[in-house]
């Protein structure tokens, strides 16, 4: 879209609707590609489209037969990206966690491709 940095630059500093629509397609283009480029991360986000059911990382972790601390990890990634939620993010053990609107929309874009 640029070939020089400093038009770049002004077009991300403007406030425009045009801007707005950019940054939000790359962001999401970003999450995609993060999602896709891992194995664990993919499946994680299909097994929260399969099941809507709240999940904590043990539950997670069996599974996708991966160690726990791997499994949040993973987790943590996908709740970074707002694709899932911890409805008790206070406590500090069996943290359970259910996938979120955006979550529904970018997990349908990732399980089609």
């Amino acid at each position: 879209m640029f070939q020089d940095i400093e038009p770049m630059k002004k077009f991300l500093n403007e406030k425009t609707v045009e801007n707005e629509v950019y940054l939000d397609n790359n962001n999401y283009l970003n999450i995609i590609s993060d999602i896709k480029s891992s194995k664990y991360r993919k499946e994680a986000l299909k097994i929260f489209m399969k099941s809507e059911e709240v999940k904590t990382p043990s539950e997670m972790s069996k599974i996708l037969g991966i160690g726990v601390s791997h499994t949040c990890k993973i987790l943590n990634d996908l709740k970074n990206h707002d694709l899932i939620i911890c409805i008790n993010e206070k406590d500090k053990k069996n943290k359970k966690h259910e996938i979120s609107e955006l979550g529904k929309n970018i997990g349908n874009i990732v399980i089609k491709s």
